[in-house]
């Protein structure tokens, strides 16, 4: 009977310990606001950012829905400068240097040259034109108008699952200040919510879907874009070649002059 009981007792115990150990693997739900402050602190300390991801952009406005998918191979330092190589149906590298955003189409062997200067394209623009960049993450903290924690989930990453808590966020409307170097006629793309898939350990995110707006003058509607991101790969300051952010026109390569159809472009040399 004694040994039993003992046998009763040690199970016990052997069962607290299982529970106790699984508590304290798992992290319990974070707040959500501190969730993306953790997020925001991981990509400020890096000092470089690589990663490879599938984007699906979709985007609708009154009488029309246009969808594009493509691959892209992201590159990014803490400066801000970033190459991104888009492989699909229209590939595309687009490469900001710091001072200039280069967008070169080799199917057409033409390129853009979209200084930062230009009005409408300022910070704003030039991180939403490059939307899959990591390092946009650093804000993901700022504006914030509301964030939840929905739940959690193993989500496919790099060869194995990972866990991850899906937060949804939504952000202020940019304010009249911010709003105030805007193309004539043509509101800024402002990013109003996001769902993003957070690594429980480090921080990165390995998903994302987000939804902005822009209006254009006449139009009848305001064009609704989503992107949904996908990461395959991230690598954490990794080393980074002195040319990655340096475009140079290949041989035969002409430049778009935007002033042929887009308001307030600066002619082309």
């Amino acid at each position: 009977m004694q040994s039993i009981r003992m046998a009763g007792k040690t199970l016990v115990i052997l069962l607290a310990t299982a529970v106790l150990a699984v508590a304290q693997s798992t992290p319990a739900q974070p707040e959500a606001l501190h969730l993306l402050n953790n997020v925001a602190m991981t990509y400020y300390a890096m000092k470089s950012y690589s990663a490879k991801s599938t984007d699906v952009i979709t985007t609708s406005r009154p009488g029309m829905q246009q969808q594009m998918e493509w691959n892209m191979t992201t590159t990014a330092d803490f400066s801000g400068r970033t190459r991104a190589e888009v492989t699909g149906a229209t590939p595309m590298l687009m490469i900001f240097d710091g001072k200039i955003l280069w967008m070169y189409m080799s199917q057409l062997n033409k390129y853009i040259k979209l200084p930062t200067t230009k009005p409408g394209w300022g910070v704003e623009g030039i991180e939403s034109a490059m939307a899959t960049t990591g390092f946009t993450y650093k804000n993901v903290a700022t504006n914030v108008k509301g964030a939840t924690v929905l739940r959690s989930e193993k989500i496919p990453f790099s060869g194995s699952n990972v866990d991850c808590w899906v937060v949804s966020v939504e952000y202020q409307p940019l304010s009249a200040h911010a709003s105030s170097g805007r193309t004539a006629g043509v509101a800024a793309s402002e990013v109003t919510a996001k769902t993003l898939w957070v690594d429980k350990i480090q921080y990165l995110v390995y998903q994302e879907d987000s939804t902005s707006k822009k209006t254009i003058a006449g139009a009848t509607g305001p064009t609704e874009t989503k992107v949904a991101v996908k990461y395959e790969s991230i690598t954490v300051d990794p080393d980074v070649a002195s040319d990655a952010f340096t475009f140079t026109p290949p041989p035969g390569a002409t430049e778009i002059d935007l002033a042929s159809f887009m308001p307030n472009a600066p002619p082309s040399k």
